[in-house]
């Protein structure tokens, strides 16, 4: 035997399941209990935006992840403060992907003073500068040693090894 259906109507203002009488013939057909239906415009919209987004925790599409992000900036406070909430209960990292997006390397420095383990495991005394350049020039100065090597490699190719440093490994630091 199949489950009861509920009986009433459920407003999609206040969030509830009303009896049929607590819906005015055109309140059936809107969803908007006789209630709700005397409250101001704006007063009700901020409601029903607010029912929406929080039902957005579950399951969310693609036209309501651009519905919800039009509402991160939204004028009124309550709105915008239950968007930033879902919004970053379902994008941990957006913040942090935006402003990866708009970092840029155009060189870097990594300076190895200690040791480091080859592929035996053994320790081997470093004291050595590597630079690499957006243009593809790629610096190493061996203290240790008194040398320096370089290479060159196509400027596409450093382009995607600095920009991985940054989206990857996340080699910056936010001041």
């Amino acid at each position: 035997m199949g489950r009861k259906k509920p009986q009433g109507h459920f407003c999609r203002v206040c969030g509830e399941h009303k009896a049929n009488e607590k819906f005015s013939g055109k309140g059936h057909a809107a969803h908007i209990c006789k209630a709700c239906a005397a409250l101001p415009v704006a007063e009700r919209n901020v409601m029903r935006t607010l029912r929406r987004i929080e039902g957005m925790a579950a399951q969310i599409s693609a036209s309501e992840v651009k519905w919800l992000r039009g509402h991160l900036n939204n004028p009124r406070p309550e709105v915008q403060r239950a968007a930033r909430e879902v919004h970053h209960i379902k994008f941990q990292r957006y913040e942090r992907g935006q402003l990866k997006k708009g970092l840029t390397v155009f060189s870097l420095e990594f300076y190895l003073p200690g040791e480091v383990l080859d592929e035996y495991g053994d320790e081997i005394p470093v004291h050595a500068r590597i630079f690499v350049d957006r243009d593809g020039a790629f610096r190493l100065m061996d203290y240790t040693q008194q040398s320096e090597t370089q290479m060159a490699v196509e400027t596409p190719v450093a382009q995607k090894f600095l920009k991985s440093l940054i989206h990857e490994w996340e080699v910056f630091v936010l001041g």
